[in-house]
């Protein structure tokens, strides 16, 4: 059978993990890019039931909350964080179009935005990945699934310095 990529998702509420996923992806990336791109689109489906659950949450009597969006979303690779904020799809992804619309929709509807984090940062390689001893011990003192450093403050810091088309495209 040929190799294929494996997608890997968490969603965070209150510094606790309320939903992760961990899925074979159906068809064999030929790219990094194709494969967090098809990463992307499942997370960016799955934000989109959990926000309309959250709307339908906030109507209902005695629950007291706001629902902010765009909901967050990171993620480490650079051409698929540039491919969420802007139209243009790489000539060698055409195939990838209707995942990169799919984003881009979620995206200008201001459902999610998607943020460059440093991989050293990307939390989701636990599902992914075969971690060195170093980064396992890293996630496993964390007190969530998920690193401390995913604040508010800290979504500010990386999404003032957006990416641009020389960050390793």
């Amino acid at each position: 059978t040929a190799p294929t990529s494996m997608s890997f998702f968490a969603f965070f509420m209150a510094n606790a993990c309320v939903m992760s996923k961990c899925k074979t992806q159906h068809s064999t990336a030929l790219s990094t890019f194709e494969a967090e791109a098809m990463s992307l689109s499942l997370a960016v489906s799955y934000s989109q039931w959990i926000i309309g659950l959250l709307r339908k949450m906030a109507t209902l009597p005695g629950l007291n909350f706001t629902l902010i969006t765009p909901l967050p979303i990171l993620c480490d690779n650079i051409a698929a964080v540039f491919m969420s904020q802007e139209s243009a799809v790489p000539t060698k992804s055409r195939h990838s179009v209707m995942r990169v619309a799919f984003i881009l929709e979620s995206v200008r509807k201001l459902l999610n935005k998607v943020f460059k984090i440093p991989t050293e940062e990307n939390t989701t390689d636990i599902g992914t990945k075969h971690l060195g001893a170093f980064k396992f011990h890293l996630h496993a003192k964390a007190p969530y699934l998920g690193a401390p450093h995913v604040t508010p403050s800290r979504l500010e810091q990386v999404g003032s310095t957006p990416p641009t088309k020389t960050d390793g495209l």
